[in-house]
Order: structure tokens, then C-alpha cells, then sequence
């Protein structure tokens, strides 16, 4: 997949669309007819120089609409409702980092997703944060069910699914997870560090 490396604003800064009623309010943020893109406000930098935060910021890649998407609704925008994944940061138990599960999907009793039950601990490894990130793209898709209930609206969280999970597949985008991976959480949090936001566009 060709990508073009571009400019982009902070995750926190990022305004997102909400799941309109209307289809003709469901659309992308590109032209249908344009080639994959990934949008990143810099190449990504050692842990122990990003930005960091008492929060997790995620790992993982945002998914822009892809071109089929677009076409059969004009107007959608990722994430739906603004219902952004379940973060996968560094993990905050020193003992389990210790022993090499770096990364950590943060959901369960005292996260914004309480009721979720998954593997929250993974270790330092490309393909464990595709596992991570495929994992926190579920429970996105449980969230989305959960608010938009009609035939339309979970058709539209399906699509968000497959969208998320294509982007941080460690196999189709070896090079961005790679590097993912060997920049951040060598130490556990807190602090957190907060990635700088890719999104990548499937085509």
C-alpha cells in the first residue's frame, strides 16, 4: 500500500466526527477516488524523549475511511460517535513489565471500560501489540453495538472494526509497528507516553 507521510496535529487536538442519523451526513475525510494515506506529525521518537501524561495515550493506529466506505456513506468519520478504542500503553505493574509484558490494553475495574473481559498483558513484540490493539478495536466494536443498535449502525461499526484492526496488523504494516514497538515502553508507567498520532487510510 503506497502511503505519503504528512503533518499532522497531536492526538488530543484531533476533533472527531459523531454517527449522524442521516446518510448523507456519513462521510469521509478525503476524496473516495484518492490513494491510502498516513498522516504522522513526526517520525517516531525513543519513549524517554516523547511527550509525556498521568494518562495512557494508545499505541495504536487510527483508521481513516477507506475509499468502498465513503462511497456507500458520504460523510463518515472514524471513530463513529467519537467512541475512540480502549488505550494500549505501557504497562503500570513493574513486576509484570519486569518480566516483559511492556504493553498493557487498559480496560477492566477502574478504566472507562469496566465491564470488559480480555487479555490486558502483552509482551514486547510487534505482533503482541497487533494482539493489543486488535483486542482494544473489539471492545470499540461491543461500544459502537452498544449505541447505535440499528441495522445501519452496526454495519458501519463492522466496517470500523475491519478498518482498525487492517491498520495495526503487524503483518501488512511491518515498519510502523516495528517502530511502535522498539520506541516506547522500555520503562513501565506512569508517566505515560504520548505517541505521536498516525492514522493510515486503507484503500
Amino acid at each position: 500500500m503506497k502511503t505519503i507521510l504528512t503533518a499532522s496535529l497531536f492526538a488530543a487536538s484531533l476533533a472527531y466526527g459523531q454517527l449522524p442519523g442521516r446518510d448523507s451526513d456519513l462521510g469521509p475525510e478525503r476524496d473516495a477516488g484518492s490513494e491510502a494515506r498516513l498522516h504522522a506529525p513526526e517520525p517516531a521518537r525513543a519513549s524517554a524523549e516523547a511527550p509525556q501524561g498521568n494518562q495512557p495515550g494508545s499505541l495504536c493506529i487510527m483508521p481513516g475511511v477507506s475509499a468502498s466506505v465513503a462511497k456507500a456513506n458520504p460523510g463518515t468519520q472514524y471513530p463513529l460517535g467519537g467512541m475512540r478504542p480502549p488505550a494500549v500503553s505501557c504497562h503500570d505493574n513493574k513486576g509484570k513489565h519486569a518480566v516483559g509484558y511492556h504493553f498493557k490494553l487498559y480496560v477492566g475495574p477502574g478504566t472507562d471500560w469496566p465491564d470488559a473481559v480480555c487479555r490486558v498483558d502483552y509482551l514486547h513484540k510487534p505482533e503482541e501489540l497487533t494482539s493489543a490493539c486488535w483486542n482494544a478495536c473489539i471492545e470499540q466494536k461491543k461500544a459502537c453495538y452498544a449505541k447505535f443498535s440499528g441495522k445501519k449502525g452496526k454495519q458501519q461499526c463492522d466496517e470500523q472494526l475491519i478498518a482498525c484492526k487492517a491498520v495495526n496488523d503487524s503483518k501488512k504494516h511491518p515498519a510502523i509497528l516495528q517502530e511502535r514497538s522498539n520506541s516506547f515502553c522500555k520503562q513501565p508507567a506512569p508517566p505515560f507516553p504520548q505517541p505521536p498520532a498516525l492514522t493510515v487510510t486503507p484503500p
